[in-house]
């Protein structure tokens, strides 16, 4: 098992990553909010998102307890910054992918705690219907009106 990292120590890449893995337990208990938070925040600096996803997707396969740990990773990072998987088509997909593949090795409990598809409708994508134009809002809800 892995040493906690502190905010004042110096780490790789690689062991923030663990190490925010390892900050939850496996009910979804978040056990150094202060890291993970710090991490999720300043990673884009020096990793891209789309590489950060790479590395949780290379953890699978993985021991049950591990694979709860990333899914509570992916749902904080998916609910305290939705705009990063807004913003990012390519990482919204990649997250998707990770939820299939758990759905398909039948993981459902674990796909289930990824609830990307609540902030990827992509904010307000326009739907061009005629001259008509429906707006789908972060709620679901569809406005529409005529174009002129």
């Amino acid at each position: 098992k892995m040493e906690a990292i502190s905010l004042d120590q110096s780490a790789t890449v690689d062991e923030l990553v663990e190490a925010c893995i390892q900050a939850f337990d496996e009910t979804g208990t978040l056990k150094d909010p202060s890291l993970v938070r710090m991490f999720l925040m300043m990673h884009p600096w020096y990793l891209p998102s789309t590489d950060m996803a790479k590395k949780l997707l290379l953890k699978y396969p993985s021991p049950i307890g591990t694979c709860l740990r990333i899914c509570h990773l992916v749902k904080y990072w998916i609910s305290e910054f939705p705009a990063e998987f807004n913003l990012n088509p390519e990482l919204a997909e990649q997250i998707k992918d990770l939820k299939d593949l758990l759905t398909t090795e039948g993981n459902e409990r674990q796909s289930q705690l990824i609830d990307i598809d609540s902030v990827c409708i992509l904010c307000a994508r326009l739907i061009h219907d005629s001259n008509h134009v429906c707006l789908l809002s972060l709620s679901g809800r569809h406005t529409s009106g005529s174009v002129r």
